[in-house]
């Protein structure tokens, strides 16, 4: 059997707290998450809301316009492309990210071929094994999943960061291994809280935070 640590057992009751509180909130009923398509060769942009129906769809392969075969093809081959093989996510684990409530996702799209992206989810839903001590689990701070592909590094957080205040978030969270984009995410407003050893495959993370 396997054990489980005390660290974790107080993740899961401040899960718990979190699902009590969110569920009396109004801003957890009214506000249901964005996906927003961005078209670099003329600027143009599309947001949208997304509801629970609305992804179940774009899960189920029913809404090709936002998310196609081809798209998820595409967003794993940036995937792998971006990020060292012990990094990667499958497109499983790439799908489920891109359609957990409550999330803040932006598609850029280079004459309709989907070029990079930026995946996001409520810091309650992350995942409770990676989880470590000082970790801000709040449903109301958004942690910042992914990053990758063609995208403008400084513009991106910040497309993130004003979508994320709509949505009534009140931090931005995110692990860097990289020490070249933790100095460029402090340079953007981040706050080095931790370093996390062995946070992924043997690799180290900085913890960051930012204040929305």
């Amino acid at each position: 059997m396997r054990s489980v640590s005390f660290l974790k057992i107080g993740f899961l009751i401040k899960r718990y707290i979190s699902l009590v509180e969110k569920t009396f909130s109004l801003r957890y009923w009214k506000n249901n998450g964005s996906i927003t398509i961005i078209e670099l060769s003329d600027g143009s942009v599309e947001s949208l809301i997304t509801k629970p129906a609305l992804l179940q769809d774009i899960k189920s392969g029913k809404r090709p316009d936002i998310l196609s075969l081809k798209d998820q093809e595409d967003l794993l081959s940036i995937e792998l492309a971006s990020f060292d093989s012990t990094e990667t996510e499958s497109m499983r684990a790439l799908l489920r990210t891109f359609t957990t409530k409550n999330g803040v996702h932006f598609l850029f799209r280079d004459n309709g071929v989907l070029v990079g992206y930026i995946s996001s989810m409520p810091a309650d839903r992350f995942d409770i094994d990676r989880m470590h001590e000082g970790f801000d689990l709040r449903y109301d701070n958004l942690y910042m999943y992914s990053i990758a592909g063609k995208t403008d590094f400084f513009k991106t957080i910040g497309m993130l960061k004003v979508k994320a205040e709509e949505m009534s978030y009140k931090k931005l969270l995110a692990h860097c291994i990289s020490p070249r984009l933790t100095k460029i995410e402090q340079r953007l407003g981040f706050e080095k809280i931790a370093m996390i050893p062995n946070y992924l495959n043997g690799k180290d993370a900085a913890y960051l935070e930012m204040k929305i």
